[in-house]
């Protein structure tokens, strides 16, 4: 069987269990854990989806930077002029950078919930972290497209 089409298979695999899981959390029903607050009963199953599947790209992420390291013999800038270890060195350093500039700027203070309850302040600053560092690779994809796309950076062939 192609690569091609376990890639499509496991694409069509993955889209089905998204909506399935999407379908029955919006039409399943609700619970009512606090008061007049409500809760969709698959909530969980929602959550546990999620997990899932940022446990696989990230065992996925973890893989394919191994693998491209240890094929890493430069052989890919010859054939298609892309540098690509300059690449992702430069995509890994943005994103360190990014993370460090949301653990600075990033608040600790604890959060009140709608029902009374506190967050600790960890979690909260973790969240920030990440929320910093998605606007700052946002922006930084965004200056990426604009050069690219008005050429102020020219290929030098």
């Amino acid at each position: 069987m192609k690569i091609q089409k376990i890639s499509n298979y496991a694409l069509y695999a993955c889209f089905a269990i998204i909506a399935l899981v999407f379908v029955l959390f919006y039409t399943v029903g609700y619970d009512n854990p606090v008061g007049e607050y409500n809760e969709p009963a698959l909530t969980e199953g929602l959550l546990f989806l999620m997990y899932a599947l940022v446990a696989i790209c990230i065992v996925l992420m973890i893989w394919s930077a191994i693998k491209s390291a240890a094929s890493g013999s430069g052989v890919d800038d010859a054939k298609t002029g892309v540098p690509g270890k300059k690449v992702a060195i430069c995509a890994v350093a943005i994103l360190i950078a990014s993370l460090v500039l949301g653990a600075i700027f990033g608040s600790s203070a604890p959060v009140t919930a709608a029902d009374g309850t506190v967050t600790e302040g960890t979690w909260s600053w973790i969240s920030d972290i990440m929320i910093i560092s998605i606007y700052i690779l946002l922006a930084v994809a965004a200056i990426g497209i604009v050069v690219n796309l008005t050429g102020v950076i020219k290929n030098k062939n």
